[in-house]
């Protein structure tokens, strides 16, 4: 589990221009030629490294961060079934971002999984720690602002097995209903792979997809 505020010093000049290239350079990455999979995982590793650098802290799977630091950017990369839940106090200017893999942490054996990673892989598990941690910077609960972005999906049937993407985002509202966390805005389903970033001293969230961007409002 990563709980960070910034430890490193800002990057000036053209760091979003830098973050949007690489980022298209990585879409171009997302759906492999089998042939070249093994070449193009590490591109997207390499790059997943260096947009970490860029943004400062980069969730990976089954990792968070969070910050009050007004010179930070969250981000999670490379969201397809994963999703990517942030937790921001507009009033405290402070906030973090989870990036999940999995709904539900009872419908895998915690056997088969390396202990360190299963909290924040799953949905159900990372989320309530999420909101500690924010908690934890200062932030009031009835302040928070949640947004979700990610969840692509390729069926409507919540009990498909392979409706990852879906599950993802039911668990998520699962979730936030049982901490009393109403839900601001979402980005969620659909059959693209999505980037999202959380710009600490204002609260923006831009989420790119497809070589574009927007802002995501509530």
């Amino acid at each position: 589990m990563r709980s960070r505020c910034a430890s490193r010093s800002p990057r000036r000049g053209s760091l979003e221009s830098e973050i949007l290239l690489l980022i298209r350079i990585s879409s171009t990455l997302a759906h492999p030629d089998p042939k070249s999979a093994s070449s193009s995982g590490q591109a997207i590793d390499f790059l997943s490294t260096l947009l970490g650098e860029l943004m400062h802290h980069l969730a990976k799977i089954s990792e968070m961060c969070v910050s009050k630091n007004p010179e930070d950017t969250l981000g999670a990369f490379g969201l397809g079934s994963c999703l990517a839940i942030i937790l921001y106090d507009p009033q405290l200017r402070a906030g973090g971002i989870l990036h999940s893999l999995l709904p539900r942490l009872s419908n895998v054996r915690k056997e088969s999984l390396p202990r360190q990673e299963q909290p924040l892989m799953f949905v159900d598990q990372g989320l309530p720690l999420l909101f500690k941690q924010v908690k934890a910077l200062g932030a009031e609960p009835k302040h928070i602002e949640v947004y979700v972005v990610g969840g692509a999906t390729f069926t409507n049937d919540e009990n498909d097995l392979f409706a990852i993407g879906l599950r993802n985002f039911v668990t998520a509202c699962e979730t936030l209903r049982r901490l009393k966390l109403p839900l601001t805005a979402k980005e969620v389903g659909g059959r693209i792979s999505r980037t999202v970033r959380l710009h600490v001293a204002t609260g923006r969230i831009v989420v790119q997809s497809g070589g574009k961007e927007h802002e995501l409002c509530k």
